[in-house]
């Protein structure tokens, strides 16, 4: 997924409020797409880390995601948005506890 030029903000609003989940280097939001209303989850990924450079690391996360698009057990990447410091990885939404349930289903499936 190539990183899409145009703002983040012209295609998606991000909810209020919404935040999922935070990490040394990312926070991640649940966002509305205009056009479909669809909810999906915004991974916001600082660029430079203590003084460092990270997009390459950033790029190796996205081409993961790309590489593992068609296992149901990982999240979908939708979309790329790239800024001057940040990257956002616009991905599949999974509501509280969803994964969690599909995996119990799966594993009694597979028994």
């Amino acid at each position: 997924a190539l990183p899409i030029s145009e703002p983040f903000s012209e295609r998606y609003t991000l909810a209020p409020g919404h935040e999922l989940g935070r990490g040394k280097f990312a926070v991640v939001k649940k966002c509305i797409q205009k056009a479909t209303q669809k909810e999906f989850a915004a991974k916001i990924m600082r660029k430079r880390r203590k003084g460092q450079d990270c997009r390459m690391e950033i790029i190796h996360e996205i081409a993961v995601l790309e590489l593992a698009k068609h296992n149901h057990w990982v999240i979908n990447l939708h979309e790329v948005y790239e800024t001057a410091s940040e990257m956002i990885l616009v991905l599949e939404y999974a509501a509280v506890g969803e994964i969690f349930n599909q995996c119990v289903v799966d594993g009694k499936s597979t028994r």
